[in-house]
């Protein structure tokens, strides 16, 4: 499992670069760098719990508010590539809303512990 956390962070590292030459601040990839984020922070954490932390209860058993991005991001992604323009700031949030407030409650949760 060490193993296949540190390839998929790899991988992460790597696409981010490879957008993060080609950015542009109005551009469709936005979502996409922005999606790279969520999965670096969503692996890292799971990385953190199993590897460093090295508690199996957490990392089986504790559900992550990172899932609840990839959808939104995705969707907004492929929204403004064939609309060609952006999404309002309403519209980010509106989708970005959930994922959002259960990061908060998430972050909340686990420091408590």
């Amino acid at each position: 499992m060490n193993f296949i956390l540190t390839i998929a962070l790899t991988q992460i590292i790597i696409a981010f670069y490879l957008l993060w030459n080609d950015f542009r601040k109005q551009s469709p990839e936005q979502f996409l760098l922005a999606l790279l984020v969520v999965m670096f922070t969503h692996m890292a954490t799971k990385f953190t719990l199993y590897v460093i932390i090295n508690n199996q209860l957490l990392f089986n058993y504790t559900a992550s508010s990172f899932s609840l991005g990839y959808g939104p991001l995705m969707f907004l992604y492929v929204q403004s590539k064939v609309s060609g323009h952006g999404s309002s700031r309403q519209r980010l949030f509106l989708h970005l809303g959930p994922f959002l407030a259960f990061t908060v409650f998430y972050g909340i949760v686990v420091a408590l512990h």
